[in-house]
């Protein structure tokens, strides 16, 4: 709870709130950034009803309670959920994990009386993942109801095509009821604003359909998905008209965020393993070229691309034969290996870039390992599936990583859910987990990683000294060198709600794109009289 911090907003107003001049400014620029939360609203109505004597101890024993019910009853709630989930091959919801984490907020909303709207996405076009919400509308009334009494209502609306249906439904909840709505991503304004891609916030706000729709009929919107929070998506951005404040995930993850920011102490060895090798280039490229980080550890799909990528004699490259040309081909995009080229052109990519010496190989259900000397001499190689990294890889990572103070692990080294493919994930997680005992800080994100510790008999709580839930958000909050937009409006309403210059919390150098104008990103006639933040009071 940041309710310590949200009373010096308040006992400090008008002075001048210098940080420790011996601290050493962070080279990250999501470092001061700041967000409104639930606590934040209901503390400046208890403030402004005269009520100066609150602690931590009396707000949570006396005060949230009645005037959470006195700020949120009635009033048109709006949660931007991150609840995607697993589905099976029959479009069937096979985890709830995300779905959990989302339930404290809806409870408390609730629970003080507001008319909560949830919002959210599943999947993509195309994919098997890409379902409807019934599902998730019924996990949601049975995790909100477990121990929960009076039973709360949630309600689903399947239509959200029909603006007269939408705002119907959404005028039509009582206090403390919840309505999911469909998959976001089932309209196609979420992605694309009159079929133009990267428009500005105010640009989504006037552009989207279904923000003007819902918009005029809401009072707040809560970012509680920080797995989305790095999208320029409607449902992220769209809504600058209301105020912007997080839920209770949300503001644990930017907690720990910041924490991680600040903490992070040499030497810092990430390893980069996994699928989505798109998703996380950029934090690559920044960890090569840091001073913080002595090497950057390859596994997976980064370090097949990298080996490929190198040459094996002059003007020959490494091949591991058609099986893996095709699948990096179709999941990836085989023309990734320039990229590790040109990181490998640098001094310091030369230096730091440590690519597997050895793979784990599936031939026709026999398991090699082989050198990418041997892979690429091999007569067999069209046949290869190159699995895993091997295991001299494997205990030149462990060295790596038993030697550092701060590790960050993004997805799997190999493919451990097949047999006979476990043991270097194995021995990659006991060696974060022994390094963590010697003090070391560790640290992944996304789900991969976790989700196969735990398969692997590893608690992952125990496992990672950080664990985000995020994948693609939490790297841009680590690449440091840009502000994911979502974040960006949270920290600009929170200057709104306290009364700041709209540019507080950012770098003094930090460059907005073209077209992104702070003034736009907030409610042009301001806040709501009793929501207005005055000095005088403090």
């Amino acid at each position: 709870m940041r309710v310590g911090t949200i009373l010096k907003e308040y006992r400090n107003a008008g002075r001048n709130q210098r940080k420790n001049k011996d601290a050493t400014p962070s080279d990250n620029v999501n470092a001061e950034l700041n967000f409104l939360t639930i606590d934040d609203l209901i503390v400046r109505m208890a403030w402004r009803d005269g009520i100066k004597d609150i602690t931590e101890d009396n707000y949570r024993k006396k005060y949230k309670k009645a005037y959470g019910e006195k700020f949120f009853k009635g009033k048109v709630v709006f949660v931007r959920c991150g609840i995607d989930a697993p589905v099976d091959k029959k479009g069937r919801v096979t985890g709830t994990e995300r779905i959990q984490l989302a339930i404290p907020t809806l409870k408390e909303l609730s629970g003080y009386g507001a008319r909560v709207v949830v919002v959210a996405h599943q999947g993509r076009v195309g994919k098997n993942n890409f379902i409807e919400f019934d599902q998730h509308a019924a996990i949601i009334k049975k995790l909100i109801n477990k121990d929960t009494h009076p039973r709360r209502t949630v309600k689903y609306l399947g239509n959200l095509t029909e603006s007269k249906v939408i705002t119907n439904k959404i005028k039509g909840l009582k206090n403390g009821e919840i309505l999911v709505l469909n998959n976001i991503r089932l309209l196609i304004d979420e992605v694309f604003i009159q079929d133009k891609a990267g428009l500005r916030p105010h640009e989504v706000n006037k552009g989207s359909r279904f923000v003007n729709i819902l918009e005029p009929i809401i009072d707040f919107y809560v970012n509680e998905a920080f797995n989305t929070s790095h999208r320029k998506h409607s449902s992220m951005i769209g809504f600058t008209q209301r105020l912007n404040l997080v839920g209770r995930q949300m503001e644990k993850e930017m907690t720990e965020n910041k924490h991680v920011i600040n903490f992070i102490q040499r030497p810092f060895i990430p390893l980069f393993g996994g699928l989505k090798v798109i998703d996380y280039l950029g934090l690559i490229k920044n960890s090569v070229l840091s001073e913080k980080v002595p090497v950057v550890l390859l596994a997976g799909i980064p370090g097949v691309l990298a080996v490929l990528s190198r040459e094996i004699r002059p003007g020959v490259l490494y091949d591991f034969g058609a099986a893996t040309n095709n699948f990096l081909d179709n999941s990836v995009n085989k023309g990734l290996t320039k990229f590790f080229a040109q990181l490998y052109e640098r001094p310091a990519g030369k230096k730091k870039l440590i690519a597997p010496i050895d793979f784990m190989v599936n031939n026709d259900g026999q398991i090699l390992n082989l050198t990418p000397r041997e892979i690429h001499e091999h007569p067999d190689k069209d046949r290869f599936h190159v699995w895993s990294i091997g295991r001299e890889t494997t205990k030149l990572f462990v060295s790596y990583i038993l030697n550092s103070k701060t590790m960050y692990k993004k997805g799997p080294v190999g493919k451990s859910e097949e047999p006979g493919f476990e043991q270097p994930e194995r021995e990659i997680l006991t060696a974060i987990m022994e390094a963590q005992k010697n003090g070391a800080y560790t640290i992944t994100s996304g789900g991969d990683s976790a989700e196969i510790a735990k398969k692997l008999g590893f608690n992952d709580k125990a496992l990672f000294s950080r664990l985000s839930d995020a994948g693609g958000a939490f790297i841009h909050v680590l690449e440091g060198n840009r502000i994911a937009w979502p974040i960006l409006q949270i920290n600009t309403h929170w200057n709104l709600f306290y009364g700041k210059d709209l540019r507080h919390g950012l770098p003094f150098n930090y460059h907005l794109k073209s077209r992104y104008r702070l003034e736009r990103t907030v409610p042009a006639n301001g806040l709501p009289e009793y929501l207005r933040y005055d000095q005088r009071q403090s």
